[in-house]
């Protein structure tokens, strides 16, 4: 078969031409791709998604989910039928993702590592939030409404465009790593009805600035701000008994903290690392009580001890009082009690007894009182 000239070099000037287009104008040629729907609902629920592509580029970038009842819960994000469609990872490129009012729950992994740019819209008819549910979206803000009452493992994790987060009063329990790995949140409010908070909520959101804690709260969960370099400041409940392992672990921004009078526990290497801490401030509590300090609770840590409130007890280290100024990088890995120091001997130095007066004077340094006992 001959090709004549006149026809090859038409078909060559065509090519020319579509390769010297905008990227814009060739996906313009690319067929639409057929819209896709099926069950996504758990056993016993109608829930239904709608996959369309909206731009004409054989790309599916909007997601619906339609019906009522649950959405299932998958095992991992390659058993979520949006993601990928033929060949194609398609949750790469849905950027619209829309729940009707109707839909219940979120399901485990349901929008896993979907880009999500343009947001997710969640009805008031949602009550739970799965684990991994939007792990890894790269929408801007996320709006949690007031039917949610709880919020599983790493649910919002790694979501590195979010700069804040409120969620609502309705919630009462938060699963693991909720938040953790969004490097753009500056801003956290978490409400007065939580009672139970897991682990790593806050760990590596390297942007934290100000959080708000629940006041309710009575166990601080073990690496809740674990890595958050930019938090200088953080109000720790009153209602606080335990505060669990590295929760301001590597905190390198934390300049001052203040620990309620409530608090029994201070976990191993909870200050860990936190080298711009410079004052902890001890809430005397109104009744005898202990104090056990883990290990390397404030190794590399340069803090001393300040008190607040009217309680005349002291912190003390066996018959030794932690006076004002104290290194706590001294008392790691000890049991330290509130209570009255029982001082014996004819003079005082910071709570030390000592037999005679010369042996108090000796004693004394840089201004110390010397109290006749």
């Amino acid at each position: 078969m001959r090709i004549s000239k006149k026809i090859l070099a038409a078909v060559l000037a065509a090519l020319m031409a579509i390769s010297m287009m905008p990227f814009s104008a060739i996906t313009a040629f690319a067929a639409k791709a057929a819209d896709l729907t099926g069950n996504c609902g758990a056993n016993g629920s109608n829930a239904t998604y709608l996959l369309q592509d909206t731009d004409s580029d054989d790309r599916y970038d909007k997601l619906t989910i339609k019906g009522s009842g649950a959405m299932a819960d998958y095992t991992s994000s390659f058993e979520v039928p949006w993601v990928r469609t033929g060949t194609v990872y398609t949750h790469k490129f849905i950027n619209d993702i829309t729940i009707n009012s109707g839909i219940t729950r979120i399901g485990n992994y349901a929008f896993h590592n979907c880009v999500a740019r343009n947001g997710v819209s969640i009805p008031n008819t949602v009550t739970s939030i799965g684990n991994y549910a939007l792990y890894g979206c790269q929408a801007t803000s996320i709006n949690i409404p007031s039917s949610v009452t709880s919020i599983g493992n790493l649910a919002f994790a790694a979501c590195k465009s979010i700069t804040s987060v409120t969620v609502p009063d309705s919630v009462t329990s938060m699963g693991n790593s909720v938040f953790s790995m969004d490097s753009s949140l500056e801003t956290a409010i978490l409400p007065n009805n939580l009672t139970s908070l897991g682990d790593s909520t806050f760990s590596s959101c390297t942007a934290l600035k100000n959080v708000t804690l629940p006041d309710n709260l009575t166990n601080l969960p073990q690496l809740t701000f674990y890595r958050c370099s930019s938090l200088e400041n953080v109000t720790i409940p009153s209602g606080v008994v335990n505060i669990n392992a590295n929760v301001f672990s590597i905190c390198t921004s934390l300049k001052d903290i203040a620990i309620p009078s409530n608090v029994e526990s201070i976990g191993d290497a909870v200050f860990n690392g936190c080298s711009s801490l410079s004052t902890v401030t001890f809430e005397r509590p109104s009744d005898s009580q202990t104090l056990s300090v883990g290990s390397d609770a404030f190794t590399d840590s340069p803090a001393t001890v300040a008190y607040s409130g009217s309680s005349d007890l002291s912190l003390c280290d066996g018959n030794t009082v932690l006076a004002e100024g104290a290194t706590l990088s001294d008392y790691n890995g000890k049991t330290l009690n509130w209570g009255v120091p029982a001082v014996t001997g004819v003079a005082e130095v910071n709570g030390v007894g000592y037999e005679t007066l010369e042996e108090a004077i000796a004693a004394a340094q840089n201004g110390d009182t010397i109290t006749l006992l």
